[in-house]
Order: C-alpha cells, then sequence, then structure tokens
C-alpha cells in the first residue's frame, strides 16, 4: 500500500477542470516523479493533497488513513510537508535561524508529550546533510537560488515528514549542486520517506525517481519506470518528444 496515496481526485477553477480523476500513489521508501507539460496540473495537485486547494471529488490518504477533511496545518502534523515553486523563506533571517524557526514550531506541537528534540541539533543534522555549512549564518535572502530552495528543503525537514513534496526543487542548481542532490533524495528516501518530485529537470527525473507518473492537461496519461515513461508513446508526444526515447 502506497503511504501517500491520492484516489479518483478532481479539482477545479471555476468551469475549469484542473484534476479529472486522478489516482496514484507515493511509496515508502521511494522518490516518485510528477512531470508533465507547463498547465498540466502538478502544483494543483501538490495544492489538493495538502490541504491547500479543495477537491470536488476523491480521496487523499496517509498512511491508510483519509486525510481528505484535514486542514493544511492538520496534515502537516499528520506527517505531510512540502516545499514551493515560489520560494517561501524569510530574507532577514539567517540560513540557521530559517531552519530552526520550522524545529521550534514542531516541538510546541509536541510539547505535552514525548517526541520534543533539540532544535539546535537538528537544524545542524540538517543543514550539514545539505551542505550547506558554508552559508549557515548568512541572510537567506542573498544566498543564491539554488542553495535558497536546499534551505527551504532543510525546513520541511524539521517536521520529520513521513511524505515530503517537492516543487521544482532543483531550479537554479548547477550540474554538481544536481548530482549533490540526487544523492540528498536518495539519503531521504533510504530512511523510509515517501517522496513526491515535481521537476522538470528530467535528467534529474531520470536519476533519482523510481516510478514517474505523468499529467497532461489535468489527466494521469502515464505510470511506470523512468525506462517504461520514457518509452510511452502518450508521454513522448504529450511532453518528452520523440528524441527523448531510449
Amino acid at each position: 500500500m502506497s503511504l501517500l496515496a491520492v484516489e479518483g481526485v478532481t479539482a477545479a477553477f471555476g468551469g475549469h477542470t484542473a484534476l479529472d480523476r486522478v489516482s496514484l500513489g507515493v511509496e515508502a521508501g521511494a522518490v516518485t516523479g510528477l512531470i508533465g507539460p507547463n498547465g498540466a496540473g502538478k502544483t494543483t495537485l501538490l495544492n489538493v493533497v495538502t490541504g491547500m486547494m479543495a477537491l470536488r471529488a476523491g480521496t487523499v490518504r496517509l498512511a491508510g488513513a483519509d486525510i481528505t477533511s484535514f486542514t493544511t496545518h492538520q496534515r502537516a502534523r499528520a506527517g505531510l510537508a512540502r516545499t514551493f515553486q515560489r520560494l517561501e523563506l524569510f530574507g532577514s533571517l539567517t540560513v540557521r535561524e530559517n531552519v530552526r524557526v520550522a524545529a521550534d514550531i514542531r516541538n510546541r506541537w509536541t510539547w505535552r508529550r514525548r517526541g520534543r528534540r533539540n532544535a539546535d541539533a537538528e537544524a545542524d543534522r540538517a543543514i550539514e546533510m545539505l551542505g550547506l555549512a558554508g552559508v549557515a549564518d548568512q541572510p537567506a535572502g542573498v544566498i543564491p537560488t539554488g542553495r535558497a530552495r536546499l534551505v527551504e528543503l532543510a525546513r520541511a525537514l524539521m517536521i520529520r515528514p513521513r511524505a515530503l513534496l517537492l516543487d521544482e526543487p532543483a531550479a537554479g542548481q548547477d550540474d554538481a549542486d544536481t548530482d549533490a542532490f540526487v544523492e540528498v533524495l536518495a539519503a531521504l528516501a533510504a530512511e523510509g520517506m515517501a517522496v513526491l518530485l515535481v521537476e522538470h529537470d528530467m535528467g534529474l527525473v531520470m536519476r533519482a525517481c523510481h516510478r514517474i507518473h505523468v499529467l497532461d492537461l489535468g489527466v494521469l496519461i502515464a505510470s511506470g519506470s523512468p525506462v517504461e515513461v520514457q518509452r510511452d508513446p502518450a508521454v513522448l508526444s504529450a511532453y518528452l518528444g520523440p528524441g527523448a526515447a531510449g
């Protein structure tokens, strides 16, 4: 059973159907890709899963539990975290302070029960894991975009999520950053996390993902391994193009 499951989800903006009966799963211990052309509905799906947008039909489940009626905050407490296409950092705070804020919030959630953690140690662990030690004491607003996206990822990790949704996290990264990011994703999956990756860098997607789902105009048109998706005629026609077939 998928740790995160979307079942028959339909969502709309006014009269426009943005998602049409979409069903897909994200397994624990794996990186799952979600790809498709601009306007396919990828970010909309993340918004629905995290409770930022209402659905018209369907169900969202986390670890088997129906969380469709949960608020965004309740979903976060249940173990769902995400990053955004548009950076959402506190620019005047340092990198370490940005990460520490999220650790403090998690500790406030758990103050009545066991589970509180050392916020400084947790923040330092994430900073080290993501290669941010060299910029940890710099204001988040002045570091390069590629690094800033890693700060947002570090902050998301502070809630100790079971499922992590990443919306174009590699934007602004150079080749060396991307190589390191592939290793980070593998490490998160190895810890048992379910990772859903929305990304236009197909080299990254094909290297990092165990399984890939493809959206086009709000419809799920293919699901499979990287090799299967690259050879799927519908995916080649809608998104990758004939030159992508292996």
